[in-house]
């Protein structure tokens, strides 16, 4: 029977194509604090998820997220995960707990035990979780009432772009120009695609949820104009010492890029142009943008 733990102190929420994977690989090298050496663990909307499996509209293999959680995580040996790690215990027995699949929430508290008593503050960085529902999101900041939530936000039409590629080009392992139009504009269509569009919406969600000051929002174009300093806001937010930031390396690298033109075609470009622009309205008041 499972123990039961505190939940991460921190969650990253997104947005999806939004330079979480980035922000994972970069605090990985924090001493400061420790992510679970296996990225996205997708516990909180993994649960709600029934177990079906079916085919992406690209007709590559959709499994349950539980399913697909396992499948990455084996694709390489476990020492991968933890070469050069500085939390090498920890990340021990978070694989020791992680290969015992459950969905008990004790389980998945388990996964920061190691690292809680060594005295590390911890997170998990999901971006599904940005588009929970309110009720899901209620309960998790009423099980983690401490709660921290980062938000990385990136101009919606790139993001949309990005996203369709990564789903409809990278996974289906084609180019860009080989992608029917048609089925470019049934995904810029589907529901899961839309959400993930609403920053408006996720940022209210889960602000509203959390008191004032604990949900940090930034923008992803700051990983390529200035990572060190993003990064030393990011630290600065989770009460960590910012001066780290000198230590980690790589922070100009492209990580999960999609590798296609950032440049969105028309009629597309034009197309989500105007449908995003209620979002594009919010980050320029939201962060103060001039474009």
């Amino acid at each position: 029977m499972w123990t039961m733990h505190p939940l991460p102190d921190f969650l990253g929420i997104g947005g999806q194509r939004c330079g979480s994977t980035w922000l994972h690989a970069m605090m990985r090298q924090s001493r400061q604090v420790w992510l679970p050496p296996v990225k996205e663990l997708h516990y909180f909307d993994g649960i709600q998820q029934p177990m079906q499996i079916g085919r992406r509209a690209s007709g590559t293999l959709l499994l349950p997220i539980h399913v697909r959680r396992y499948v990455n995580f084996i694709r390489k040996p476990a020492l991968e995960y933890v070469r050069d790690s500085l939390h090498f215990g920890a990340d021990v027995e978070f694989f020791a707990r992680f290969a015992i699949p459950s969905t008990s929430l004790s389980w998945y508290g388990g996964l920061f035990a190691g690292a809680r008593r060594r005295g590390l503050p911890c997170g998990d960085i999901t971006p599904a979780y940005g588009v929970l529902p309110d009720a899901d999101v209620h309960r998790i900041v009423s099980l983690q009432p401490n709660l921290k939530v980062l938000f990385l936000v990136r101009d919606p039409v790139a993001r949309a772009w990005s996203h369709a590629m990564k789903d409809l080009a990278r996974a289906a392992k084609r180019r860009a120009a080989d992608i029917p139009r048609q089925e470019l504009e049934s995904f810029f269509e589907r529901s899961d695609f839309l959400k993930r569009c609403a920053y408006s919406e996720i940022y209210r969600r889960w602000s509203e949820a959390l008191p004032p000051g604990r949900v940090f929002v930034d923008r992803y174009e700051a990983v390529g104009e200035e990572p060190d300093q993003l990064l030393r806001r990011v630290f600065s937010f989770l009460d960590l010492d910012p001066s780290e930031v000198t230590q980690i390396t790589g922070v100009t690298k492209r990580v999960n890029a999609t590798h296609e033109s950032r440049q969105v075609p028309e009629p597309f470009a034009s197309m989500l142009a105007e449908r995003l622009a209620p979002e594009r309205a919010w980050m320029r008041e939201h962060l103060r943008l001039d474009h």
